[in-house]
């Protein structure tokens, strides 16, 4: 078999065996079996992506930020296809389109898959955030700094301002654009790319455009982001235990990536594996860390879309007459309990959806303190606004004339602590733009909700004691069928274990 002496920068180290008729097309046994599995695997793909789509209003699959999910996926994939093609293919695409599938689609598809993998500690640290209150402390200084400190000062409370997550997302960013940079001008200065064009290399076609060290920069932002961010993302998140299998998921996928660089740099530098490469190229080393990190991304949310299906059936299936463990009597009475804050501590720290635990606790708060319960709700001490028969709806039933509702007294000093309590609980965890964790709320109820609390003159005319109402209806039914479920579920597997622990603890690295 000939050889092709790899010179230009790398020395005489090596000489690596020219494939059988490269160039050209090649159609064998082992070929079909890359293009049925390259069929097989984009058609599992597709039936994938086609659940996660259908059930994408699912909150557990909103928590996994599909379209930076769908990102890594897609771009993952390209890669995978392409290294199961290349040796039916044998050198028959231009090589710098091979050039730019390397330096642009593994690198970037990982580093779009570790930016999502970096979802699991920055959900599981906002939820602690939830609590600690902490985004509202530094809230608190953003006037003083964004008025008196230099630009430098801005920026480093912009910085600090971020998100763990935005942080992560930006820095990831940035060192794509420069990999890219990087990719652009190494293209346009190699002769090895476009012929009697550029500053170095030598001109070459086929195998040998395909040695040059124009292709080794991309193997370094995979070392990037397969041994730098890998390994730092396993070390933050080794203490979460979450319902949803995030953290297994992450692990595991993360494992399954790091052996394949090593593996793809011998095929090049060590001649032992040169005796392979008629039946499993260089690239085909990506393979199996390829397919196990798209399998680990897509099959644990559609485990968790099957609990999910068999959850609800189980709550279905709860009587509707009588206390069961399933059953929305069982929540009701929960809330009444103090075991209400065991059920804040699952859902912040295992179930990392406590925004909706939270704001129903909130609101309940907020309704039993200014005294608008069933009970006290026509109270003539009440504002107007908060009777059950308001002068607002009473205008629209038609009963009173317009000149009742302009006569209605100035709101009173209660009335007014009752709207900024609101206020804050809206822009807490409800509002899109101020909220950390927005609820999943229906668009319809969404708008209705912030006509409310983004205009003075609406505020006055719609404020009223059931400006929460179908918000806390909808994230009501949403933790019974979703939070509670798994809370009781796991209360019993700690019961069956010897006892339950009725506390959940959550270390942060250091």
């Amino acid at each position: 078999m000939p050889a092709i002496s790899r010179r230009d920068g790398l020395a005489d180290i090596i000489k690596f065996p020219m494939p059988s008729g490269y160039g050209s097309p090649k159609i064998d046994n082992i070929s079909l079996f890359y293009i049925s599995l390259a069929s097989l695997l984009t058609s599992l793909l597709i039936l994938a992506l086609t659940i996660l789509y259908r059930n994408r209003q699912l909150p557990f699959i909103k928590l996994r930020s599909i379209p930076l999910t769908l990102t890594a996926v897609l771009l993952l994939h390209l890669q995978l296809v392409f290294d199961l093609l290349s040796h039916p293919l044998n050198g028959t695409l231009p090589c710098g389109f091979e050039y730019w599938v390397m330096s642009l689609c593994l690198p970037c598809g990982i580093a779009a898959f570790q930016v999502n993998n970096w979802v699991l500690f920055a959900r599981a640290r906002g939820q602690q955030q939830l609590i600690a209150a902490r985004k509202l402390q530094k809230e608190e200084r953003a006037v003083d700094v964004g008025l008196h400190a230099s630009w430098i000062g801005r920026m480093k409370w912009k910085w600090g301002m971020m998100g763990s997550q935005q942080r992560m997302a930006m820095v990831t960013w940035v060192l794509v654009g420069v990999q890219v940079v990087v990719a652009v001008v190494i293209y346009g200065a190699s002769r090895r790319f476009h012929h009697g064009v550029g500053v170095m290399g030598e001109e070459v076609d086929g195998i040998g455009c395909r040695l040059g060290w124009e292709w080794f920069p991309s193997a370094i932002w995979q070392f990037v982001w397969t041994y730098g961010f890998g390994p730092y993302i396993l070390f933050k998140i080794r203490h979460i235990q979450d319902t949803h299998y995030w953290r297994l998921q992450t692990t595991l996928a993360i494992m399954f990536s790091l052996p394949a660089l090593p593996l793809w740099l011998m095929t090049w530098f060590m001649p032992k594996f040169y005796e392979v490469n008629n039946w499993w190229g260089p690239n085909l080393w990506f393979v199996p860390g390829l397919i196990s990190m798209e399998t680990c991304i897509l099959l644990f949310p559609i485990i968790e879309i099957w609990q999910f299906k068999y959850g609800k059936n189980k709550w279905d299936s709860a009587p509707k007459e009588g206390v069961e463990k399933y059953s929305a009597e069982a929540m009701t009475t929960c809330m009444k309990s103090p075991e209400w804050q065991k059920l804040e501590e699952f859902a912040v720290l295992k179930d990392l959806s406590g925004e909706n635990v939270l704001f129903l606790k909130a609101v309940q708060k907020w309704k039993s303190k200014h005294q608008l319960t069933a009970s006290s709700a026509n109270s003539p001490y009440l504002h107007p606004a908060f009777r059950t028969t308001s002068p607002l709806a009473a205008a629209s039933s038609g009963s009173v004339g317009d000149d009742s509702i302009e006569e209605a007294p100035p709101p009173s000093p209660i009335i007014r602590e009752l709207y900024t309590e609101a206020e804050s609980i809206f822009r807490r965890f409800i509002s899109r733009e101020s909220a950390e964790f927005p609820l999943n709320l229906d668009d319809a109820v969404y708008t209705q909700i912030v006509k409310v609390f983004t205009s003075s003159k609406e505020a006055r005319e719609n404020f009223g004691g059931e400006v929460f109402d179908q918000a806390e209806a909808e994230i009501y039914q949403l933790v019974l069928q979703n939070t509670w479920v798994r809370y009781v579920d796991t209360k019993a597997a700690q019961d069956q274990r010897g006892g339950c622990q009725c506390k959940w603890t959550f270390k942060w690295p250091l």
